[in-house]
């Protein structure tokens, strides 16, 4: 993974444009908190690591949201995360109206509903704004006896669908970064994947989306075959050790140039394991700043 990191360098010109922050500003940051120490090329030009600009990408999503930067220099990225996820009141998109049908599971109604933000939203708007946060609260909701696994199934199922749809709307075949998307073995929930998959194309990346519970050996060989720059998996439920033999295989048989992406809270418990081979996402947002990061990469080759 050397190659890999060795391209995971941004100059100043690149940060600003993927932070949003003024040259002054960032200057004055390293200089009085010190909340980055790039290196330095030959000439003496700032280079910053790509986990440096996650961090400022995380600070400055901490600033809009009201945080001055003395009180968050010297935080790590899991405690700015926590920032970020505190000043969030709730989704743009208001999913009320489609928890209550499933609070009494009104088929009729979830699909109506459904389908008026898909068309409404689009695609991308539609997997980020509405599915994510919906998802994450039939799950809680479940769990908690408010509504049964017959609503969780049913909401899943025309969710797939739409996201299947959105994925074939968005295509494009014009680029020449090419993302892969799988589940691994033995993982059935897919819509993680197929999330990131359409918001990827939603960032002009050409997105391959392969479908839930595919062996290692199939993900590397399409991979290889098709010269994917970034593999992504995403999991929910499996083991550890079933989740460390899949990226332990798939690590083993990429083209050294190629990334691994994972995604998911099954990937959690393999998180500091992977952190060297691996980039992992814990949500949404961290995924939206890596393919950010990933286009400027794109853009210098």
């Amino acid at each position: 993974m050397d190659a890999i990191e060795s391209q995971r360098r941004y100059e100043l010109r690149d940060v600003i444009g993927l932070t949003g922050l003024s040259k002054q500003v960032l200057h004055a940051w390293e200089r009085r908190y010190g909340v980055v120490q790039p290196g330095r090329t030959a000439d003496g030009a700032r280079l910053y690591s790509d986990a440096e600009v996650h961090h400022l990408q995380l600070l400055k999503r901490c600033i809009d949201g009201g945080s001055r930067i003395g009180q968050l220099a010297g935080r790590d990225q899991r405690e700015l995360k926590q920032i970020v996820l505190g000043g969030i009141t709730g989704s743009e998109i208001a999913v009320g109206d489609i928890l209550t049908a499933v609070r009494s599971f009104d088929p009729a109604l979830i699909e109506q509903r459904l389908s008026v933000h898909f068309a409404g939203l689009g695609p991308a708007r539609f997997a980020e704004k509405v599915v994510v946060p919906l998802m994450t609260e039939i799950g809680r909701m479940w769990e908690q006896g408010q509504a049964g696994i017959e609503a969780e199934h049913y909401v899943t199922a025309i969710v797939r669908t739409l996201l299947g749809q959105g994925l074939r709307l968005t295509q494009n075949f014009d680029s020449r970064a090419l993302i892969v998307f799988a589940t691994p073995e033995g993982e059935l929930h897919e819509l993680g994947a197929l999330t990131a998959a359409i918001l990827a194309q939603s960032f002009g990346i050409r997105a391959l989306y392969l479908g839930a519970q595919l062996p290692a050996d199939s993900v590397i060989r399409v991979a290889n075959q098709m010269g994917a720059d970034v593999i992504c998996l995403s999991s929910t439920c499996l083991p550890k050790a079933a989740l460390e033999t899949c990226v332990g295989e798939i690590t083993a048989g990429l083209e050294a140039s190629a990334e691994l992406w994972l995604g998911g809270r099954a990937f959690e418990t393999v998180r500091q394991d992977l952190e060297q081979s691996a980039f992992f996402f814990e949500d949404v947002s961290d995924y939206q700043d890596a393919v950010l990061r990933f286009c400027a990469r794109m853009r210098r080759t």
